[in-house]
This record gives structure tokens, sequence and C-alpha cells, in this order.
């Protein structure tokens, strides 16, 4: 049903001559379908996941201590989708973009890739020396390209999981996440001070708020995606449409930066359900 809705609900990357990501999201669906009931798949996914933050981790890293390596190799490789200007203009800023055209784009990576070592950890008690190298690599990663979403995500993932898997001691896994919490914010502190980068997020948390806008704009999007779902409250306005949509009000494609706000402006109550009824039992 949820391939269905984006193959068939007006969508508006067919309409403009992009179809990779209708039939990649279509893919990953359909593989979800037939690879559900068996696991062979699953230890070849977390070694290409771990190998593949590993390269992001270490790519982004040697941007950070290498400015050759970035306006040289990183630079000319990406130069093709238009990013440059942004990305040296980040990276002058501390922000490092390491090997993708975006640091939006690297953070997602990171993020996702970190899973991986998360999961031989909690599977091996984290007794794994070269996981546990590479989930602070990653995690490392996250921090220096300044994404606050995605460092927030991974930290509440991480969390909640490890919540789930203590179920057994509800007061002593809370007192072991507290531990954790400032035994890693000192060592935090202590390491920025010989790596400024690693602040880089909690420096956008208070640039933004002193700007006035801690969320940079994506209330604004928000607001309108809503307003256009009021609209087109049932069908809404076609898949991944909302990025044409906002480029012709601003001339610049934005999404909305919200999942269900995306969801129920682009397909409407009809087109969502599918989704929200795929996603809450998961979650």
């Amino acid at each position: 049903m949820m391939a269905s809705v984006i193959a068939f609900f007006n969508n508006a990357d067919i309409a403009n001559n992009y179809t990779i990501s209708a039939w990649s999201c279509c893919f990953i669906m359909l593989f979800y379908c037939a690879g559900n009931n068996f696991n062979r798949w699953h230890d070849f996914f977390l070694k290409s996941l771990s190998a593949i933050g590993a390269f992001y981790a270490f790519t982004t890293l040697l941007a950070m201590v290498d400015s050759h390596f970035f306006m040289n190799v990183c630079i000319p490789f990406f130069a093709g989708y238009g990013y440059s200007n942004q990305m040296i203009s980040l990276y002058n800023q501390g922000y490092i973009t390491g090997f993708s055209p975006h640091y939006s784009t690297t953070a997602i990576y990171l993020a996702v890739t970190f899973g991986a070592p998360l999961a031989y950890g909690f599977a091996t008690n984290f007794k794994n020396k070269k996981m546990n190298i590479l989930a602070v690599a990653i995690f490392v990663s996250v921090l220096v390209t300044g994404k606050r979403g995605h460092t927030i995500f991974i930290i509440a993932a991480a969390m909640v999981i490890y919540l789930l898997v203590h179920c057994d001691e509800p007061v002593r896994r809370w007192v072991k996440i507290i531990i954790i919490i400032v035994v890693a914010a000192v060592i935090l502190y202590i390491a920025a001070q010989f790596v400024p980068q690693l602040m880089n997020v909690v420096n956008r948390f208070i640039e933004t708020k002193e700007a006035g806008d801690i969320e940079m704009g994506r209330g604004q999007t928000r607001a309108v995606a809503l307003e256009v779902w009021r609209q087109h409250p049932f069908f809404g306005i076609g898949w991944n449409a909302f990025l044409y949509f906002y480029a012709g009000i601003i001339g610049k494609k934005l999404n909305v930066h919200c999942v269900y706000a995306q969801l129920l402006c682009e397909t409407g109550i009809i087109g969502s359900l599918p989704f929200f009824f795929f996603s809450f039992p998961l979650l």
C-alpha cells in the first residue's frame, strides 16, 4: 500500500522525470516484505553498514584535520551538485561537510550506520573493541558536522535501546544512564579544548537561540505544509510535491523537516494512513 501511494499519488518526482527516488523507495519496501520472514541477510547488512560508517567517519575526520583533502578531493568530486560554495563556507565556519555534497547528507549516513556498531555492542555487552571504536568515531564525526537533529536522534535511540535491553533493572539502568551522560559530557568538554569542532552542535544551538530562531525557519515550512494540507485534506498535492511547491514560493527546494506534516501535505489523510499504520506499531 505504501509503495502504491508513492507510485500513484501524483508523484511529483516522476512528473519531473526524476524516477530513481520513487523506485528506490518502492524497492526498499518490497525488500522488507520479502526479507521480513528470514534473517540470512542481517549479518551481511550489519557488516555493510559498519563498512560504510567506517568510510564516512574516516573521511569526515580526515576532512577536519586535512584541509587539502577537503578542498582538493571532496569539493571537486561533488562540484556538480552545486553545493561547492556552501561546503566551503561551512568548512570555514568549522562545520565539516565530509565526503558528500552536503553536511546533512554526511550526517544522515553517519547516523544510520551508527546503528550497526550499537547493535553489535548490545549483542556482545560491548566486548568488541573494534565496534566500540567505530561507534565512537561515528559519533564524533556526527558532532563535527554540527547537525543537531542527527546527534539528538542517535543519542535518543541508544538510550531507548539501553532501557529496553535492561528492562529488568528499572532503577539501576537510569543510574547508569545518568553516570554515562555526566562522564561523556566531561570527556567532551575536555576534548573540545583541543578539538573545538566537537562543540559544533552545542554552538549551533547557542547561535540559533541568540538569532531568535532555533528551528532555522522550519516552523515556517511546517506552517505552509499544514496550510496546504488544510486545503487538500484527503489526497494531498502529490508525493514529494512540497519540494516543487515551496520552490515556487521562495525559489528554493526545501522539505518540511517534519515527516508527519509532509506526509499529510503530500498524500493527505488517505495516503498517510498506510505509513502511520506501518510505523507506529513498529515504534
